[in-house]
């Protein structure tokens, strides 16, 4: 944040990080540690499913920060740039609101 001036790529870090860690890697960690105590970990079929759940949530919040990253160092602005398109909230609107809509 105190690198980069555009909010959405600060969005788009944190987004990927930590939406990877809440959705995936935090539940299958759980369910890992309970153990037995939880029914998906009984068997080794669903052992290999848990910590699969948090293998695939690593990949995501790897590649999704990697490419955000990727893409801050080329200076290659986001897709779309919803704090950049505000205008219409203003009572105007721009020639990027306009294609946009």
């Amino acid at each position: 944040a105190l690198v980069e001036t555009r909010i959405s790529t600060v969005f788009s870090l944190m987004g990927g990080t930590c939406s990877a860690f809440v959705c995936y890697i935090m539940p299958s960690a759980i369910a890992y540690r309970l153990g037995e105590r939880v029914s998906h970990n009984r068997t080794a079929r669903g052992r290999c499913i848990v910590v699969s759940l948090g293998i695939f949530g690593l990949l995501v919040g790897v590649l999704s920060t990697s490419t955000t990253i990727a893409s801050m160092l080329a200076g290659k602005p986001p897709a779309f740039d919803a704090c950049k398109n505000t205008s219409h909230i203003f009572g105007g609107t721009s020639s990027e609101d306009e294609a946009f809509l």
